[in-house]
């Protein structure tokens, strides 16, 4: 289709064979803008097909939602294998997908924060939901310093110090000139 811009399928069940299925048809599409597949139970498995999409060199999709799925940290190294080298991409919604502070999630948040420190065009970027904690906001921390792009980094606060979570949100507000600083968008929840 060379209209489609935005499909939105949340609340769609279908799971990672369906993503597969939709990615492998959208893995070509030059146009469509918006993909959100919020509640559409993708496990981990389900990183795979995304990453090859987001590898297409003409792939104009500038806002993913993944918002409450289960891909976890397997899923997300998947995905930030095709962010290494994505262009388009502006905003990435991860919020409630059982990325935690465990080995395998500490490793895909290590592979976040490097596609973070060098992606050219993402500028918000959700995690709410998420327990990552202190483990898991200090990997964070030196891309969120390093990447003025980002201008909105949701982060829960939960299994997090108040002293990493408050380094976090000063990382995210840097200062303007006349010494104003720009308000962030980062969210603290308990």
């Amino acid at each position: 289709n060379k209209t489609l811009s935005s499909l939105i399928l949340d609340f769609n069940r279908f799971g990672t064979p369906g993503v597969e299925a939709l990615c492998k048809g959208l893995s070509t599409n030059s146009t469509l803008k918006k993909l959100s597949l919020k509640h559409c139970d993708i496990d981990e498995e389900g990183g795979s097909p995304i990453a090859k999409m987001l590898l297409f060199k003409r792939l104009a999709l500038q806002h993913l939602d993944l918002t409450c799925n289960q891909l976890g940290g397997a899923g997300l190294t998947s995905i930030c294998t095709g962010l290494i080298d994505n262009a388009s991409l502006k905003s990435f919604r991860l919020a409630e997908n059982s990325i935690n502070h465990g080995k395998e999630d500490v490793k895909a948040l290590e592979l976040l924060s490097e596609v973070l420190k060098t992606h050219p065009s993402l500028m918000a970027v959700d995690l709410l939901h998420n327990k990552i904690g202190n483990t898991g906001a200090l990997i964070l921390l030196p891309a969120v310093k390093e990447n003025n792009r980002v201008t909105e980094f949701k982060i829960d606060s939960a299994n997090m110090d108040d002293e990493v979570y408050n380094a976090l949100f000063r990382a995210g507000v840097p200062a303007q000139k006349g010494g104003k600083k720009k308000a962030s968008s980062k969210k603290k929840t308990k």
